[in-house]
């Protein structure tokens, strides 16, 4: 398993796209900082870093590319039977690329909530406080914007398990990211007929697609009036649906034919 682990992260630090997404989005990062110092009237200070300056939504897009290929890329250039063959365990290989994929994720919402820290400290450290209570939610700032990265972390890692199902029965990443975009900003597009789906039908208040308003409603509580669920239920039902999905993946995965 190690060995499996240390391999896929050989590739991974191999990618040159790796670092060109990083880098980009460290640049966007920086840009809307310095953006939000200059204009504030027009770029919220306070509601940018709070988004870790718009870096979650490109985090989770590199993610969901990233997913995609773990297992399509293996189909791709035909190391996948040499894998398989070696380890003779498709549970192991599988668990090697999650692991990896949680690695990376973890990593770059850690580097990049460094990153809006160090920019907050840097250009708005006279202008607004961390310890400054959020009006209407009677909280500090930084209890809601580490409550915000936990939540976009969660929901992207809902994305991401539909994405790595996915993986495990196609041999093309194409769909895969596909879904995993649609997925992501499915909230804004279907979010009104989810809405009174569940009015109707209480029970389909539960569907992954309603789960992924965890952030959204912890900037808005009133959201819970349209989920028509509190923020205890929305973690955990993100966190069964990422097992259930992963739990698939791998039994279909182990039944695939390679």
């Amino acid at each position: 398993m190690i060995i499996l682990f240390k391999q896929e992260l050989y590739k991974l630090t191999r990618r040159r796209s790796t670092w060109a997404c990083t880098l980009g989005i460290m640049a966007i990062n920086v840009f809307l900082a310095v953006i939000s110092k200059l204009y504030p009237q027009h770029f919220i200070p306070k509601e940018l870093f709070v988004s870790n300056y718009a870096a979650d939504s490109f985090v989770a897009l590199l993610l969901i590319g990233s997913a995609a290929s773990l297992i399509s890329s293996e189909f791709e250039y035909n190391t996948m039977k040499n894998i398989v063959c070696q380890i003779h365990s498709r549970p192991k290989i599988l668990l090697a690329k999650w692991l990896l994929l949680l690695t990376y994720s973890v990593f770059l919402y850690i580097w990049f909530s460094g990153l809006t820290y160090l920019n907050q400290f840097i250009f708005f450290r006279n202008d607004y406080s961390l310890t400054s209570l959020i009006s209407d939610q009677k909280t500090h700032l930084w209890e809601y914007w580490l409550e915000t990265i936990f939540s976009n972390f969660l929901t992207t890692w809902l994305v991401l398990s539909v994405v790595l199902l996915i993986s495990a029965i196609l041999k093309k990443s194409t769909l895969a990211i596909t879904v995993g975009v649609l997925g992501y900003f499915a909230v804004n597009i279907v979010g009104k007929v989810t809405a009174q789906l569940i009015q109707r039908w209480p029970l389909l208040k539960w569907n992954p697609i309603n789960l992924l308003n965890y952030s959204e409603q912890i900037a808005q509580p009133s959201m819970q009036r349209v989920t028509g669920l509190n923020l205890d239920q929305l973690l955990v039902g993100n966190m069964m649906y990422i097992i259930l999905f992963m739990l698939v993946g791998v039994w279909l995965f182990s039944n695939k034919e390679i």
